[in-house]
C-alpha cells in the first residue's frame, strides 16, 4: 500500500512546508498554501516524488524534462513533457520542482 503524504508550498515564505497533523487541514483550506501529493514512488537515486516535481525522461533519441501531474480521467500520476505524455515509472530522475526551478520550464 502506497504512502499517503503531502508537502506544501508557501507563497508567502516561498518554501516547502511538511505540515503535521496539527497544521494539516488548515494549510488545505489556506489559499496561500499550495498542495502537492506523494506519488507513491521514487526516481532512480531513491528521491521521492511529488506533483509538481521536474523529471528526466529519456527516450531513443533525446532526454526530455517533464513535470509530474495528476490525471483525473486514469486516476495515475504522469509525466508531461513539451513532446508527450508519459507514464510517471518511465521518468528517471527528479531534477527539481516548479517553484524552486523556473529556469527548467524553459525546457
Amino acid at each position: 500500500m502506497r504512502e499517503i503524504k503531502f508537502r506544501f508550498w508557501s507563497k508567502i515564505l516561498k518554501h516547502f512546508v511538511i505540515p503535521n497533523n496539527d497544521i494539516f487541514v488548515g494549510a488545505l483550506k489556506d489559499k496561500n498554501m499550495i498542495v502537492m501529493q506523494f506519488t507513491g514512488l521514487k526516481d532512480k537515486n531513491g528521491k521521492e516524488i511529488f506533483e509538481g516535481d521536474k523529471m528526466t525522461l529519456k527516450d531513443k533519441e533525446n532526454l526530455n524534462i517533464g513535470e509530474v501531474y495528476f490525471d483525473e480521467e486514469w486516476y495515475a500520476f504522469k509525466l508531461k513533457t513539451h513532446v508527450s505524455t508519459y507514464w510517471l515509472h518511465e521518468a528517471e530522475e527528479v531534477i527539481g520542482n516548479q517553484f524552486e526551478n523556473q529556469e527548467l520550464l524553459e525546457r
